[in-house]
């Protein structure tokens, strides 16, 4: 019999023949004392992203398990395939064109979930990165900064980590829920879909560590930030947090999280000046008026105040550079 590894490495890619050799190599150079396997979904790509994993597979056959599809099926169903192939205790993320920095990351989460068997998962922080992987001066990502990750986090629109961040419990073995949300609900939101998941079924860890990279592209690829970039898509997002609220109805059956989900809904709705009537509707059918909209409005007013700090700490740089 085949042994069960203790993490399968979930990479999934397109076009990334400029970036997929780093970010394989930040995998293989992982310092751990268990068996990892690394299963690659790449959607087809146009460029040369296929014979560089054809090449790694070669030189590390006992590792790789490369899904090469012949045919372009989406981001989210290629993603959701690659998952359903991981047979790891636990699962890790990493998109092709970002990168791990650290060489433990993968042995402390692990040790992490090895000895907390109440946690669901775990995450850490990272770097911003652009193409060229220079160290963006804008830092920010809607990622949780305190130590434990819960629903509530959730409602504030906020994410445990980046999707390269993730370490959790492979959930997909114990077919407890129907997964296919994660291509069904949206077509490019995966992390957030995992987020809701996750915490749902139980609190994430978020380690204070740096220990990967995130590249910020947004010219080309199927990252959310390459296909968002420029769009102002709100009614998309609306229709996302809606099919998650209706999961949690029909799937999770879960209150809580449901009422986190149209923290979210609501806040799309109100933040980004939807049809009166929209709004409205949603109102009447939200579970809990009172948490959603007291959750909505702390989450304008943080916002708010962070969008003014910025332009004040602009002012008073660009004061400085003219004196």
């Amino acid at each position: 019999m085949e042994s069960i590894p203790m993490v399968s490495i979930a990479v999934i890619t397109y076009n990334h023949s400029k970036y997929i050799r780093n970010a394989l190599n930040s995998i293989l150079m992982q310092q751990v004392n268990f068996e990892y396997e690394i299963v690659v979904g790449d959607d087809c790509s146009p460029d040369d992203t296929q014979d560089i994993l054809r090449e790694y597979q070669t030189l590390y056959p006992d590792k790789f398990k490369m899904i090469l599809r012949p045919k372009n099926i989406g981001p989210t169903k290629n993603y959701y395939d690659v998952i359903m192939q991981c047979t790891g205790k636990y699962i890790a993320h990493l998109e092709g064109d970002d990168y791990w920095t650290d060489e433990n990351k993968l042995q402390k989460q692990v040790d992490f979930l090895n000895a907390n068997p109440q946690y669901i998962g775990t995450a850490h922080r990272m770097t911003m990165v652009g193409e060229d992987g220079q160290v963006l001066a804008h830092q920010y990502y809607p990622d949780c900064k305190e130590r434990i990750y819960t629903l509530k986090h959730y409602g504030k629109g906020l994410l445990p980590g980046h999707f390269a961040t993730l370490v959790y419990r492979n959930i997909y073995k114990e077919n407890k829920y129907d997964y296919s949300v994660l291509y069904k609900a949206h077509e490019f939101i995966a992390d957030r879909t995992i987020a809701l998941i996750l915490a749902a079924q139980g609190n994430i860890y978020c380690f204070d560590e740096r220990m990967s990279c995130y590249r910020y592209v947004t010219g080309h690829g199927t990252s959310f930030s390459a296909k968002q970039y420029g769009k102002k898509d709100y009614k998309g997002m609306y229709r996302y947090y809606y099919n998650l609220a209706d999961y949690c109805k029909q799937e999770l059956y879960s209150t809580n999280a449901l009422k986190n989900v149209e923290c979210n809904l609501f806040g799309v709705g109100i933040e980004n000046r939807l049809k009166p009537m929209i709004i409205f509707r949603t109102y009447k059918s939200l579970t809990d008026k009172r948490y959603v909209c007291f959750c909505t409005l702390s989450r304008i007013i943080d916002l708010t105040f962070k969008k003014v700090t910025t332009l004040l700490k602009h002012y008073v740089k660009k004061c400085f550079e003219n004196s």
